[in-house]
């Protein structure tokens, strides 16, 4: 028994050392939570992104126009950095942050569809690719998807457009780039 329990213990041990020595590189897949801040900015924030071709993470939300700087830093170094952005941001005082990469060199081409959809995460890309074809995918808007505030995280930069619009409907996509639906604003307002 003793020499059992030695083995699994000396397996999961390879196994964390190994998760924390994989390098992060463009092309690879993270999924990143974070904790100890409010539910409603953790269901915004958690969640799969993408490293792009430049090894930068784009799109974390409350960090505007920072791209992070993924590639070559191992998880654990990743998640502090990120925490450490938050924290130099006055965003949150104390996140716990976690970053798992999920498929290590993934070299298919992917769409992030997040927000408010009915299955958000990662999406194949192909070619000539629509906003409304990606949120399709992502199983439609929920109910409080607001399909006029869809935004499109590009390189760092983020546009937003009204899929009522003819025009809007018909703009194609590049890989790696993240989608989000904006909630609906409160009648009122």
């Amino acid at each position: 028994m003793t020499k059992i329990l030695t083995l699994l213990v000396a397996c999961f041990s390879t196994l964390t050392i190994n998760a924390e020595v994989a390098k992060i590189q463009a092309g690879d897949t993270i999924q990143i939570d974070l904790s100890g801040i409010p539910n409603s900015d953790a269901q915004k924030i958690n969640g799969v992104y993408s490293v792009d071709d430049e090894g930068r993470i784009i799109g974390l939300p409350y960090l505007d126009n920072l791209n992070i700087e993924a590639s070559g830093l191992t998880q654990v170094e990743l998640a502090e950095k990120i925490s450490s952005d938050y924290k130099k941001k006055e965003i949150y005082k104390n996140p716990i942050v976690t970053a798992r990469l999920i498929n290590e060199n993934q070299r298919e081409k992917i769409v992030t569809v997040g927000g408010r959809v009915n299955r958000p995460g990662q999406i194949p890309y192909r070619e000539g690719m629509t906003i409304l074809d990606a949120v399709r995918a992502a199983g439609g808007n929920d109910r409080f998807g607001d399909l006029k505030r869809v935004s499109i995280i590009r390189r760092g930069k983020t546009a937003t457009y009204n899929l009522g619009n003819g025009e809007a409907k018909r703009i194609t996509l590049l890989p790696f780039d993240t989608l989000s639906v904006e909630e609906k604003m409160p009648v009122g307002r």
